[in-house]
């Protein structure tokens, strides 16, 4: 070994041996272990819709989807990549159809709120909203009008797939003479009503004048005494006074546009509510349905309170973070 060298040491490194450091040999840098790759956590998905909320209920049924949110409570449902959103207070019968491009919402019990084309939807029980699909599969469009949902689409239902029990709406029921006599609603009564405990025919009939036989032919019902909570039939006007002017239950739909904003950026945040006595945004009064931009320096969230007309108050809210 050559000792004339000033700094030379002795180096021996071999496989499987101990590298020996002499005198002059410099500090040798060791690489830190790799750390593991993490394992990707799988999006939760509802028949193939992105669920934002894990309490939502999802039971994939032949041609459609059975959806149940949590006693009391909401959760949300993205209905496609342009933001559409189904938030359901209740139970839901989802069916799209690829053939027609459209997807039918049915409200079997509770609320259902479509958001999607800067419009809003709140479907009653019983009652049945179509959205027409564009080809990249988005909502394009959000009628109207609600339709009557046919007993065929519901029959075939397996409803024990649910946690909480739901009873079908009376007039789509295969019970219901209705679903096979071909019987229709009088047209001529504008006037929906949904069912709420402790109704009766006869009291639902007496502020009109009516007999309960009138009102039982013109709503295709089976029987008088078979009214079903969330259900709706049709009456000859609205009562201006009366547990009737109070029918529709309370509803809130509250969103943002963007969740996620570059700095310096901003996005609008959106509120429609039904069958509510106050609405405040960030604490200031506000009307029940409207908008409000935000331009938030960092994370924000923003809080919508409303009150009800039993003087109950519920808290709702949504976060905007800010970055690339």
């Amino acid at each position: 070994m050559r000792d004339d060298l000033p700094g030379w040491g002795a180096v021996m490194c071999r496989a499987g041996l101990l590298c020996l450091l002499l005198a002059g040999c410099g500090p040798v840098a060791v690489s830190p272990p790799l750390a593991p790759t993490p394992t990707p956590t799988p999006a939760l998905t509802c028949g193939g819709y992105p669920l934002d909320d894990p309490a939502l209920t999802c039971a994939e049924q032949a041609g459609g989807l059975l959806l149940q949110s949590p006693a009391a409570d909401q959760a949300r449902l993205a209905l496609d990549a342009a933001g559409s959103t189904l938030t359901l207070r209740g139970t839901a019968y989802l069916r799209p159809d690829a053939a027609a491009r459209s997807l039918a919402l049915i409200a079997l019990e509770g609320t259902a709120i479509v958001a999607a084309r800067q419009s809003t939807r709140i479907v009653p029980a019983g009652r049945q909203l179509v959205l027409s699909l564009n080809a990249a599969g988005d909502i394009a469009s959000v009628p109207e009008v609600f339709l009557t949902p046919e007993a065929a689409l519901l029959r075939p239902l397996r409803l024990a797939a649910l946690p909480r029990p739901v009873t079908l709406p009376l007039t789509a029921t295969a019970a219901d003479p209705a679903a096979t006599t071909g019987c229709q609603p009088r047209a001529d009564w504008l006037f929906e009503y949904t069912i709420q405990p402790g109704d009766t025919l006869s009291r639902l009939a007496q502020p009109f004048g009516l007999p309960v036989a009138e009102v039982q032919a013109a709503n295709c019902l089976a029987s008088p005494d078979r009214l079903t909570t969330g259900s709706v039939i049709r009456l000859p006007g609205a009562p201006v006074t009366g547990p009737l002017a109070t029918a529709t239950p309370s509803a809130v739909a509250f969103r943002v546009d963007a969740e996620r904003v570059p700095p310096g950026a901003c996005t609008v945040v959106r509120w429609d509510v039904l069958n509510v006595s106050a609405v405040f945004f960030e604490g200031e009064a506000v009307a029940g349905s409207g908008v409000r931009q935000v331009c938030p320096a960092a994370g924000a969230t923003y809080t919508l309170r409303v009150r009800y007309p039993d003087a109950t108050e519920s808290q709702h809210t949504v976060s905007v973070s800010v970055g690339p």
